[in-house]
């Protein structure tokens, strides 16, 4: 029910995607309720006449049964048939509104997009009470407002705007600039304020109009040019700046009226006319901002038109914050989501600003999450190291981030997310010294609501428990139960079993097969029942109960362990695609909004990977694809249809054949997308708005018609899987087509494994693969599987060289006789012109790697220069060419492939990856001379040029020369060249290179130095922070925080050599200054070197050389427990500081001020902490953590200080001193380096985010008061009470029963006496009828005759029960019998039976008491009044009636027994009267009585006189004492009363 005074409001909004876009939208409009619904396939509507605005209470029901919606306003109700092309069910979100709901005109259906403003009532979903619901806090039902909800009739009138700050205003277009008409009320919180603003044109220049708020007086301020210093005034006083005042200003014909609370009005004619600007300004001033109004302005009307508050302020013509607080001033930071999560809000600049640090959140409202939801997300970035990190479970949503340990390793294809708990192993719960008491379990960071949202989206999760006993029983449910975090359920079992049991009852398996636990036997014997819990309500156990059993003995023991609970994350990447070709994709229902992550990975350069398009142009769209190696794009388009691209970059090669992971999630004001572990976030004006987005998706492309739109024309070639929206996985397979063969379910990668050899790279084609050498010069075939480097010569040593000279066949004596020698010689002497490839592997610097010349000076000439070039010398003709290429590792043992190409036109020299070209192709002298070059001075090497003309030949020389037979021409312009050393491969020579260090023996970083002559390899360690021949020995020690190791040396001098190498690793992060390494002088020195972390965990470092100091400080975290290294080395004022095995600056510091004191007297390193009086050194304290491999030089004294400890060397021990050596244990630190530092909003890879080992109080014990208590002492005193009351109980029966039988034995004695009596009494009748007759008595009056009637006429004629009338009070009579009777009674006398049954004896007795107190004058007082004697008889009748029916009728024969009729002879008519009345009521009452029983209860005529019941004494209150006495006489015959007792009733 609903009752309001405001038209255009939205009533109830409910909708849902399943496969298609189903709602039901309710709103008030124009006076009526509009609804409209659509089940998938087409749209109903209707419409409700009424007017609702009339502040009634109106009834509104909409319901939905089949194939049928009834909509029923008050009386009025129209029907909606489902059309049958829709399901006919509804699917809705979680999420349904009342009275308005977010993002209004993004709903379909709704004629309205404002809030409903009235009162609501009754509002009922379903069989659900929203109302009483949201009153008593139900978590799934909220309130949404600014205020607080009201739950009473509080009547709303109108809708006031707050202006919280100065600068607030809303501004409103103006069409007409010759007139307008501005209306509102304002209430201002400040005595001064601009209420309204609009630019004027005047015919003397621009200018400007305000409504001015001053003190106790409004003005309207006209200034009609800003150039001149003139303002007209028209002045209102005003009472109470403050309160609520009217406004209204109206420009018409150049006339200004301005009128305040209705009556004060000025008009004034100003001479001029003016124009007013295109928008006029409510609340504010564009001349001075910070003057505006702080309050509240309702009723705004311009031009007649009556402003809507709740459209107004979701348009773009608010400027600032405006609300609809009901002018109650609302704190900003107090609205609804102004800042989630626990965000700081404040007040800067009239804006409300957000601080979120600490918080885990970012965004301008703190809305976005920095951490993964889960630790399945984080193994998709790459973390392999199970350890303890920080995840929000639900990402954007209540829950604050916690920490879990994610365990990478234990499960295949799956991670397990493990919440701790502070309740430790085997702790005694159970014996016979302990009390009732119970646990209160406390999880780490997590609530039991946020216990149950892990358990609810995981795949399944377990915790496990175990009750070890030793003759303690468990007894469940009676003595030991546990509750969940599922809403306090009570689990009292172990394990995945029935309640009260254990596993072992399972199979039967129990110590005693009887019971249903190990432990619920008693025995010497240790015994124990574990199992897991599984099912959800059993998960996460937060309280445990103990009750100890009264026959504990003092042996007993019990004790409980509680695992954490473990969670295995659902497998979001479990649909897994492969798209082979770039024309592929997949169709799938679209995304509307929320949140939306998937996967890809591929080697294309670029490609679409998510694609939805608008449905029509400029509608809300997007697409993710990739386009560079680099780099993403995110096209997406606004609901204003605005189009929006951001880019983002990568620290990651994305399509390297890698996974990638892309989140897109969005608020109200950013939008975030996220690569991996970057992310970057687009702001959002107030009037954009980022979706809804409708239609289908495609996924891996799009159509071809599609594509020729798009800047990415071409599809995904690679996998894609884990496409989850707003939480749920969609199963892409069942949208795959069956014709598509170029999707492939599944990802299985052909370079995996690698098929390619000798280093090659395979790349990825996703149906196939492609082999790119890595030497594309030496390595040949498909899978690059020859190497035709492997043939190859090694030189050793300087001296040694290939040389081969050949003479021609004309000119040698003879034929060369040596098998091949022919074909070898051709091959050679085509290296003067044809392509060369040679691959070197040395450590020279100058040497000749190649050298050959024919007799016409034709040569070529290859070697190394400066220990970083390449140089290539040949003739060209008569000049000599050098190419000449830079390559850094020359001189470094790695393989320099070099590949000479000669064209005809052009030569091109290939180093590795470089290259450089020179246009000069192969021309070869074919004459002789003795100066051939026409540049000699570029010649390095050269043979003997005799005058004339030598002999045909060709010379060859590799890895070096015979200075004899090769010159150097000149000698000071060009380098000397050696021989070679190392491994030199050319074609045709034979395979012999061997170097050590292809091995790769030297670990951690160190470098390999190959000893050709020795044929042997050597480790240089020095930076490596390791020891060792093949650097990965690691001598250290782990340091508590409370130890420090002290080492003496001597000195001699000034220091001027300093050599310092340590490696360490730590996770202490109690925020204080601590010292690893101290070094000082003695006491007149005032040097030190200190290597230090600070509280923010950067690391310090500082030496203080008796006068200039230097230092370094890298701010980057060092606790972060990964391994890190110090090298230092200096000589004299040279210094090297490497931190990391990255070299740091050192700076110029201020030295510390040296203060002598008593423990400097020696020259010592302290290292693991600090124990000093030196005030330098006061702020720092001893490290924790671990130290290794410290070496330390000074000058020429050397320190191994651990290694000295630990007893590794024979000497140096006597000079070290332990102070508390308990915290020194050796260990090994962390032997992985750290990562480079990705930025601070992600965590780094394979690098935990754990801050310290959690450490929990034990829960305490709570004493444990049961409600209801059984004490077993009163047992037995029970039971006896128990017997005593049930044999009382019989006995008292068993004595009732004999009084009942006793009982019964009299009153058949007296029925049997009575029914004697009755006889004679008939007999005594019938004599009298036979002897009277009738007759005229003395005095003339006239003689009655009494007849008794006999039995049979006693019963009554019209049927009326007796038992009625006793048990009722009355009884019906029949109408026509009354009157006849009452005619009998005033004209015959009556035939009168005395006898009046069913009178009870307790009447008899009350009456005794009564007659015998009774006054009888008092008595004949009150009876001698005169009164009508029908009305008498009426009366007399309703007495003894009611006298009969008050009693039981088991009580009839008392009641005759003391029955009294009294005859009076001086009133025969009412005596007659009166025996008519108990006719009348014994014929009333009568036949609810056996006749037989009315018998048995007649008066026996010899018995003493009775005394009558209640109607007698209605008798007597009736008449006086001679009427009485009248009728007792005329009765006395028939009753056989005696004259005693006549007597006495006198």
């Amino acid at each position: 029910m609903f009752r309001t005074q405001f038209d255009d409001s939205a009533l109830f909004y409910a909708s849902g995607e399943s496969l298609k876009h189903q709602y039901i939208a309710a709103s008030i409009k124009n006076q009526s309720i509009y609804v409209e619904m659509d089940f998938g396939d087409s749209i109903m509507s209707t419409t409700l006449n009424d007017e609702l605005t009339r502040s009634y209470w109106h009834n509104l029901t909409i319901y939905h049964e089949q194939r049928h919606v009834r909509i029923i306003l008050d009386q009025q109700m129209k029907i909606l048939e489902i059309p049958s092309t829709s399901s006919g069910n509804l699917l809705f979100d979680p999420e349904i509104y009342f009275g308005g709901g977010p993002d209004l005109h993004k709903k379909k259906g709704l004629a309205s997009h404002n809030n409903f403003v009235g009162l609501l009532k009754y509002v009922y979903y379903n069989d659900v009470s929203i109302l009483y619901e949201l009153q008593r806090a139900n978590p799934k039902v909220h309130y949404h407002g600014v205020l607080e909800a009201e739950f009473q009739e509080n009547e709303v009138h109108v809708i006031p705007i707050t202006y919280p700050f100065a600068t607030s205003h809303i501004w409103w277009p103006i069409n007409h600039a010759e007139e307008f008409n501005i209306k509102f009320d304002f209430r201002s919180s400040r005595t001064a304020a601009i209420l309204a603003y609009s630019d004027v044109t005047t015919h003397a220049g621009n200018g400007f109009w305000e409504i001015r708020l001053t003190s106790d007086k409004l003005s309207f301020d006209l200034v009609p040019d800003i150039l001149n210093n003139l303002t007209i005034s028209t002045v209102v006083k005003i009472n109470r700046a403050t309160s609520w005042h009217s406004v209204e200003l109206d420009y018409k014909g150049g006339e200004i009226k301005f009128t305040v609370d209705y009556q004060h009005q000025k008009s004034q004619m100003y001479g001029l006319t003016f124009n007013i600007g295109d928008k006029l300004i409510i609340g504010s001033s564009l001349k001075s901002a910070a003057s505006g109004l702080v309050g509240c302005i309702r009723d705004i009307e311009i031009n007649g038109l009556l402003i809507e508050p709740r459209h107004v302020i979701k348009t773009e013509r608010v400027v600032g914050e405006v609300a609809l607080d009901n002018c109650q001033y609302i704190d900003p930071c107090k609205r609804p989501n102004t800042c989630e999560h626990g965000g700081k809000c404040f007040v800067k600049d009239d804006r409300v600003t957000c601080d979120c640090k600490h918080t885990g959140y970012i965004g301008k409202n703190c809305h976005f999450t920095k951490y993964r939801k889960t630790c399945e997300e984080l193994a998709l970035l790459g973390y392999t190291k199970s350890d303890v990190y920080l995840i929000d479970i639900d990402g954007n949503g209540v829950f604050p981030p916690a920490h879990v340990k994610c365990d990478f390793q234990s499960l295949e294809n799956a991670t397990k997310t493990i919440v701790e708990h502070n309740l430790p192993s085997q702790v005694d719960v159970r014996s016979s010294h302990d009390t009732d008491f119970s646990f209160n379990i406390r999880y780490r960071e997590f609530s039991p609501e946020m216990l149950q949202e892990l358990i609810s989206h995981s795949l399944y999760c377990t915790q496990y428990i175990k009750y070890d006993c030793y003759r303690a029983q468990l007894e469940l449910h009676s003595a030991t139960w546990f509750t969940s975090s599922a809403k306090n359920y009570t689990v009292d079992f172990l394990g995945n079993v029935k309640r009260g049991a254990c596993p072992c009852s399972v199979n039967k398996t129990c110590v005693d097969p009887n019971q249903s636990c190990n432990c619920d036997v008693k025995e010497s014997k240790w015994y124990s029942d574990e199992g897991y819990y599984i099912e959800p309500h059993s998960l996460g156990i937060t309280y445990m109960y103990f009750l100890q059993q009264k026959d504990l003995d003092d042996e007993a023991q019990g004790r409980i362990t509680l695992g954490p609970l473990e969670c295995v994350e659902t497998n979001t990447q479990k649909y897994v695609v492969t798209f082979t070709t770039s024309q592929s994709y997949i169709e799938v229902p679209g995304w509307r909004k929320g949140d939306i992550a998937f996967s890809f990975r591929t080697t294309g350069e670029k490609a679409i990977l998510l694609f939805q398009p608008p449905i029509r142009p400029y509608y809300p769209s997007f697409m993710v694809a990739l386009t560079g190696d680099y780099q993403l794009t995110f096209n997406f388009t606004l609901s204003t249809g605005t189009t929006r691209e951001l880019v983002i970059n990568s620290h990651r090669k994305l399509n390297g054949g890698e996974w990638h992971k892309i989140w897109i999630d969005y608020n109200e004001y950013h939008v975030r997308f996220m690569i991996n572990t970057d992310y970057q976030m687009v702001d959002l004006l107030p009037e954009e708005e980022f979706g809804p987005f409708e239609g289908s998706m495609y996924i891996g492309g799009a159509t071809a018609d599609l594509l020729k739109k798009l800047s990415v024309k071409a599809g995904l070639i690679g996998c894609f899987r884990g496409l989850v929206v707003n939480g749920e996985i969609l199963d892409i397979y069942s949208y795959m087509s069956v014709h598509l063969s170029e999707i492939i379910k599944d990802c299985k990668p052909s370079c995996v494994p690698n098929p390619c050899k000798n280093g090659a790279e395979c790349k990825e084609l996703w149906s196939t693969f492609k082999c790119v050498c890595n030497n594309t010069w030496a390595h040949l075939g498909e899978f690059c599987e020859t190497n035709v480097n492997e043939k190859a010569l090694t030189f050793i040593n300087r001296e040694s060289f290939l040389m081969r000279n050949y003479l021609s066949a004309t000119a040698a004596p003879q034929p060369s006789t040596l098998p091949g020698i022919d074909d070898e010689r051709g091959i050679l002497r085509g290296i003067l012109h044809n392509d060369i490839l040679i691959n070197l592997r040395t450590y020279d610097t100058n040497s000749l790697v190649l050298y050959a010349n024919d007799h016409y000076n034709n040569f070529v000439h290859l070697y190394i220069s400066d220990g970083r070039e390449i140089v290539f010398l040949y003739n060209y003709g008569d000049e000599i060419v050098n190419l000449t290429i830079v390559e850094e590792r020359v001189s470094t043992l790695k393989s320099i492939q070099v590949a000479i190409v000669r064209e005809d036109h052009q030569t091109r020299m290939h180093v590795n990856e470089q290259s450089i070209a020179i246009e000069r192709g192969t021309l070869l002298l074919d004459e002789y001379a003795n100066k051939p070059w026409i540049n000699p001075e570029k010649e390095v090497l050269s043979p003997h040029r005799p005058p004339a003309p030598p002999t045909d030949y060709f010379q060859f020389n590799v890895g070096g020369y015979d200075p004899a037979n090769l010159l150097r021409p000149n000698p000071d312009d060009t380098p000397s060249l050696e021989g070679y050393i190392g491994c030199v491969h050319l074609d045709g020579v034979l395979p012999n290179c061997q170097i050590k260090c292809d091995a790769e023996p030297c670990k951690n970083g160190g470098i390999c130095r190959e000893n050709f002559a020795k044929q042997e390899s050597t480790c240089d360690c020095e930076h490596t922070s390791f020891l060792g021949e093949f650097c990965m020995e690691e001598k250290g020690a782990d340091f508590s925080g409370e130890s420090t190791l002290q080492r003496k040396f001597e000195l001699a001098g000034k220091v001027d050599q300093v050599r310092l190498q340590l490696a360490f690793s730590s996770l202490d992060l109690r925020r204080a200054n601590r010292i690893m390494l101290l070094l000082q002088t003695a006491a007149e020195r005032s040097y030190y070197l200190m290597v230090a972390i600070t509280a923010d965990g950067y690391l310090l470092f500082e030496e203080d050389r008796e006068g200039p100091a230097v230092g370094a400080r890298i701010e980057r975290n060092f606790l972060n427990n990964a391994r890190h290294s110090i090298y230092y080395i200096r000589n004299l004022t040279e210094a090297t500081l490497y931190i990391d095995r990255e070299q740091v600056p050192l700076q110029a510091i201020t030295a510390r001020v040296l203060t002598p004191s008593a423990d400097m007297s020696a020259n010592r390193v302290q290292i693991g902490g600090i124990n000093t009086t030196d005030t330098r050194f006061a702020v720092f304290k001893s490290y924790s953590g671990c130290l290794s491999n410290i070496y330390i030089q000074v000058n020429n004294y050397v320190m191994k200080p651990l290694e000295e400890y630990m007893l590794f060397t024979k000497s140096g021990a006597d000079n070290i001193t332990v102070i508390n050596p308990q915290g020194v244990r050796s260990a090994q630190c962390v032997a992985k380096f750290d990562i480079t530092e990705q930025p601070s909003q992600e965590p780094m890879v394979n690098v935990s985010l754990s801050v310290e080992n959690w450490v929990e109080e034990p829960p305490q014990r709570v004493p444990y008061v049961a409600k209801y208590v059984y004490d077993e002492s009163t047992k037995e005193d029970s039971t006896q009470v128990v017997f005593i009351t049930l044999t009382g109980l019989f006995i008292i029966i068993v004595i009732c029963c004999l009084i009942e039988v006793y009982r019964s034995h009299l009153a058949y004695k007296r029925r049997i006496e009575r029914q004697t009596d009755e006889d004679i009494i008939w007999s005594k009748e019938q004599a009298t009828k036979m002897h009277e007759s009738p007759g005229i008595g003395v005095g003339g009056t006239q003689s009655y005759a009494y007849k008794a009637l006999p039995i049979d006429e006693k019963k009554s004629s019209n049927g009326a029960p007796l038992v009625g009338i006793l048990k009722n009070g009355n009884s019906i009579l029949n109408k026509e019998n009354d009157e006849t009777k009452r005619n009998e009674e005033t004209n015959s006398p009556l035939t009168v039976d005395v006898h009046l049954d069913g009178v009870a004896e307790e009447t008899y007795e009350d009456l005794l008491k009564t007659e015998e107190n009774k006054d009888i004058e008092t008595d004949k007082a009150e009876n001698e009044a005169n009164f009508d004697s029908i009305n008498q008889v009426e009366n007399l009748e309703n007495t003894i009636c009611e006298s009969v029916n008050a009693k039981d009728s088991n009580t009839i024969d008392q009641q005759d027994e003391s029955l009294n009729l009294i005859n009076h002879k001086d009133k025969p008519d009412i005596s007659e009267n009166v025996i008519e009345i108990r006719e009348n009521c014994i014929n009333t009452c009568g036949p609810d009585i056996d006749h037989d029983d009315v018998n048995d209860h007649q008066i026996a005529g010899g018995r003493d006189s009775l005394t009558l019941d209640q109607s007698t004494v209605s008798l007597k209150h009736l008449f006086n004492e001679e009427d009485l006495l009248a009728l007792e006489i005329e009765l006395a015959p028939l009753c056989s009363i005696s004259e005693t007792d006549l007597n006495i009733l006198d």
